[in-house]
This record gives structure tokens, sequence and C-alpha cells, in this order.
């Protein structure tokens, strides 16, 4: 037996199948090309690339007007960078054993920097506050050449101690190094970080301060 709606219900029906083909018809945000069926069309896929894909060969470092500013005034405790002599380097132990802890013996880890890392052209650049002895933050790098590269400077570590972060010493220590490179004639800054969840805040840091993922970095034991 049919059963008959009421006319409310009925007209309520007309209404709802009447403004179907009017959505369909709509366009959808982000998608352009895509026709009511949702099949793309075949020049509307080329058009859509995103620009992020398009491959940029060479990387340049940012321009003056494109660093971030510095820190306000009383926002941290007074900062000092300098780069550390081969006397100094113990003072850049406790803030590198964090990310170096197989270099937990400090005696160890003078001896690796001063003995082997800087004759190879190794350099320690470090952050102090005036309330500390040892440097709250440290980087070291060196400059070096390369076929796909060209003239670089290249950041082998980047650390600061536990107690002495998100109080911007490790993006001075990045613009520091930015400057550095500038004046040595480099054309490009790189480093390497792991991709663990550990490294996040690491990765923001690194994009906030104009770096991008360029490619993949692979490695063995041999």
């Amino acid at each position: 037996m049919r059963v008959s709606l009421p006319r409310d219900r009925r007209r309520q029906r007309r209404r709802r199948r009447d403004r179907v083909p009017a959505a369909l018809s709509t366009a959808v945000p982000g998608r352009a090309g895509v026709s009511a069926a949702g099949v793309p069309s075949r020049t509307s896929v080329a058009c859509a690339l995103p620009d992020v894909q398009r491959w940029e060969p060479l990387l340049r470092l940012p321009a003056e007007s494109q660093r971030l500013a510095p820190v306000q005034a009383g926002a941290t405790p007074a900062r000092e960078i300098r780069e550390l002599a081969p006397g100094e380097t113990q003072l850049a132990h406790a803030a590198m054993c964090v990310l170096r802890p197989a270099y937990e013996d400090e005696r160890r880890f003078v001896e690796h920097v001063d003995g082997v890392l800087r004759p190879a052209g190794y350099r320690l650049l470090a952050a102090f506050i005036s309330a500390t002895e040892q440097a709250v933050a440290v980087a070291g790098f060196r400059t070096g050449d390369s076929l796909a590269w060209s003239h670089y400077l290249y950041v082998d570590d980047l650390s600061t101690a536990p107690a002495a972060r998100r109080q911007g010493h490790a993006g001075a220590l990045l613009d520091w190094l930015v400057a550095e490179a500038r004046q040595l004639g480099c054309e490009q800054l790189h480093l390497d970080s792991g991709t663990g969840p550990e490294r996040f805040d690491a990765h923001r840091l690194y994009h906030r301060h104009g770096l991008s993922i360029h490619s993949h970095h692979f490695a063995r034991g041999v």
C-alpha cells in the first residue's frame, strides 16, 4: 500500500531536488577545473600544479631585507655571540653534548675538536648570557666548495642547552652564520637535520630563518 506524504513534506522534497543541480555546478574551492561529475579536465590538471613543486636548482642566501628582526631588548638576558678559539673549546661542551651525546666526556670532546676538526677547517660559534660561564648555545660550521653548491657554508652542529631553549639563542646563531657566509663570499648555507619528532621544533626554527628542504640525505654503515 502506498503511503501518501503530507503536502508540506512533498513541497520540502521538491525544494531539495531543485537545489541539487545548482550545488553541483558550483566551483569547489581549491579544486579548479573539476567538473560536476568529479572528473578533472586535461587542461585543468596541468594548470593546477602548485608552484612549490617546481624545482629550483640553486639556493640563494636570503637578502638583508628578508632577515628576521632582532629580539627586542629585555625579552631575553643579555646575549653575547662570539667565535671560540682553540683554548676555549671546553666552553661549548655543555650545550654540544646534548646534541652529540657520544662526546659526553669533556676531555674527549676537546681533543677531537681541537686535534681533528679544527685542522680540517671546523669553527665553533657560541652564545653566552651573563649568568653562565658555559655557552648556552653553540654552532659548529665550516666552508667548502663543490660542483653542486659552489662556495658554501655548512652547519655541522647547532645545539642549545635545555634550560636556555625558546629564548632566541639558536636563531641568533643562525643570523650570525648567514652574515658570515655573505662575508666569506658563500652563495649558500646548508645543514642536515634528523627526521624524528624530537627534531620538529628545530625544523620550525630553520623554516623561520629562510631554510627549505631541498633534498634527501642517504647514508649507510661500511
